[in-house]
């Protein structure tokens, strides 16, 4: 890199040091692609309701804060949520608010379950009082409407103007482009906010995801070959060439990541993608694990939606039968009877 100039400067912030961390220190390859998540917000129900604007860089809480500041009902009777998170199941949203917070499931000193720690229950709680406030997008909570299945008109809270905010990745650029040259679409004054972070930690993000890692094999024949493919991907003529391309991510060289209209593309890259990811743990763990922590979670914690638990007396429950999942998953892939 520093013999032909490739200028790692340039780079959205933190790849490298994500990219050493992967290599224990060393630097061994390099992606040319990146996606994220980010806060998509509607300028006009903002202004409408007399709302303070999102800013980069908010907590959780001040994100629930700002959804909650919208009413019930807009002037014309049409319910109007604050936030679409694309689910209001209590366990899905309190494990996105752990991610960011770089929780742990299980302990790794000694493999067992840490999911009632103080840490989990706040968070949980935190999640139950915004479930419970009205200001998430529940489509349950929606009457039938016409339109054709799939169409943007009848189905997205965020483009159809239900939602003020809503997280997503950054394919959904896509949609409201699409969605723009409907004449019926709703969304048109929009922008761009990062990803919710942790206090603690504000300059970093777990909601980004990074493509194809390129090295070159310390035994290959034909290094100098395969450094000029690698120089030529992360270099600048191959980023403007792709930021033109509607397809999957960012090119990871920031200059080629703008939008026509001024919105904060930015969003997507100003915070360092986190090298400890919430899910690595599960990647030492049986595989059947994975969906026992939903289906559980979302089970145990369907009885403190309903009131029939406390948040705290559901974790500890939780913390229970996930063990006894991971143990009985474990012993089946001792005895080579679980799942790959």
């Amino acid at each position: 890199m520093i013999r032909d100039g490739l200028d790692a400067e340039g780079f959205i912030p933190g790849l490298i040091d994500l990219m050493r961390h992967l290599g224990a220190g060393d630097l061994y390859g390099l992606t040319p692609h990146f996606s994220s998540q980010a806060v998509f917000w509607n300028k006009d129900l903002f202004n409408r309701f007399h709302v303070d604007y999102p800013t980069d860089r908010m907590s959780w809480e001040e994100l629930f804060g700002l959804a909650a500041r919208f009413p019930n009902e807009g002037p014309d009777g049409k319910r109007v949520y604050g936030l679409d998170l694309g689910t209001a199941n209590l366990h899905e949203i309190a494990s996105d608010i752990g991610i960011a917070r770089g929780l742990r499931v299980v302990n790794p000193s000694d493999g067992r379950m840490a999911v009632d720690s103080e840490a989990w229950v706040r968070v949980y709680e935190m999640a139950l009082e915004a479930v419970r406030s009205g200001a998430l997008y529940r489509e349950e909570d929606e009457p039938e409407e016409d339109g054709e299945p799939g169409s943007f008109d009848s189905r997205d809270p965020f483009i159809t103007g239900k939602a003020a905010m809503t997280i997503r990745w950054d394919d959904f650029l896509n949609d409201l482009r699409q969605a723009a040259a409907d004449p019926d679409g709703a969304v048109r004054n929009w922008d761009i906010v990062s990803h919710p972070v942790d206090p603690a930690n504000p300059e970093y993000s777990h909601a980004a995801q990074y493509g194809d890692i390129f090295a070159i094999n310390e035994a290959s024949v034909n290094r100098d070959a395969a450094w000029n493919v690698i120089r030529y991907i992360h270099g600048d003529d191959f980023a403007r060439a792709v930021s033109k391309i509607r397809g999957w991510g960012f090119p990871v060289r920031k200059a080629y990541i703008r939008d026509d209209e001024g919105r904060n593309l930015a969003a997507f890259y100003t915070l360092k993608p986190a090298v400890k990811r919430f899910y690595a743990e599960f990647d030492h763990l049986p595989a059947p694990f994975f969906m026992d922590f939903h289906n559980i979670g979302t089970e145990v914690m369907q009885a403190v939606t309903e009131d029939r638990m406390s948040v705290r007396e559901a974790l500890a429950d939780l913390r229970v039968r996930l063990q006894a999942a991971l143990d009985e998953a474990k012993a089946a892939e001792s005895a080579g009877t679980g799942d790959p």
